[in-house]
């Protein structure tokens, strides 16, 4: 993905550049002065550990005092931490800000704003769509005993008690069908923003919709069983399906955090540089 161009005069860089030189230099300054200390404790601690050789006319040679140094230590330890979480705070506040910028002024950033909205919206429809499935894998369940042994071995057609079953089956894939219709809108939705775009791979294939199997009173049992079978594979089926599909919301780069990174660290760099160079004249 190429990085976005935009104009610089329409973005105001020069506050987070100048935090960022400024905090960098105090960290430069800190670091030394951290080596210096360490060094001289390192030093001492040498030292106290292969003292010098003396004779009896000559005197030893003092201790050396590292409790300043250490001191320095710890309190160059601090500061260094605090100049860390400047310049972190300094990052995200750039980030805040030139993403609500790039939502303004660029269209590609917008249609990854949209994509994100798309996708979430997706999210939702799919949410309720794993309890409908196991609610059908359950009531299959009910029904296969209840029918198995519900019918007239005579006329082989299915007894009123087992018909029934077998009705509140059909009637169950009413908010099956309800939510397989909302998950399938929200899919085309997100197909046909992506179609022709930048975002084109990010493009979800058709889902399989569930229909309710042929079950009608009076059916040869052996025709409704096959029937009932198949119904119930394909509820199996599309809870595979499903799977796939939460598994690629979880894992789908909405592309939006990438657009901006690659334009903030391109552009960020150069203005860090323009800058420091200036700075250094």
């Amino acid at each position: 993905m190429s990085t976005l161009h935009i104009p610089g005069s329409e973005f105001n860089w020069a506050h987070y550049v100048q935090v960022e030189l400024h905090q960098l230099k105090v960290k430069e300054s800190l670091e030394t002065t951290l080596r210096d200390a360490q060094a001289r404790i390192t030093a001492a601690e040498a030292t106290e550990e292969n003292p010098p050789r003396f004779s009896f006319l000559s005197r030893p040679a003092p201790r050396p005092d590292t409790h300043e140094d250490e001191q320095i230590v710890r309190n160059v330890g601090h500061r260094l931490e605090e100049v860390q979480k400047s310049l972190e705070e300094n990052h995200r506040e750039l980030h805040s800000r030139l993403h609500a910028w790039l939502n303004v002024h660029d269209a590609h950033y917008r249609l990854a704003a949209e994509v994100k909205s798309r996708y979430d919206a997706l999210a939702t429809a799919i949410a309720p769509m794993q309890g409908l499935f196991e609610d059908m894998r359950r009531r299959y369940g009910e029904a296969r005993n209840e029918i198995g042994i519900a019918y007239d071995k005579a006329s082989g057609r299915l007894s009123a008690v087992g018909q029934a079953s077998v009705d509140r089956l059909v009637a169950s894939y009413a908010n099956l069908m309800e939510g397989e219709e909302f998950l399938v809108a929200k899919v085309n939705s997100l197909n046909s923003l992506v179609n022709g775009t930048m975002f084109v791979r990010m493009r979800l294939a058709e889902f399989q919709r569930c229909i309710a199997p042929v079950c009608s009173p009076g059916m040869d049992y052996t025709v409704m069983r096959a029937n009932f079978e198949a119904g119930a594979e394909q509820v199996n089926a599309a809870i595979d399906a499903l799977e796939l599909y939460v598994a690629k919301i979880k894992r789908v780069d909405y592309d939006r955090d990438e657009i901006l990174r690659e334009f903030r660290e391109a552009e960020w760099r150069r203005r860090l540089f323009a800058m420091a160079s200036s700075a250094e004249r």
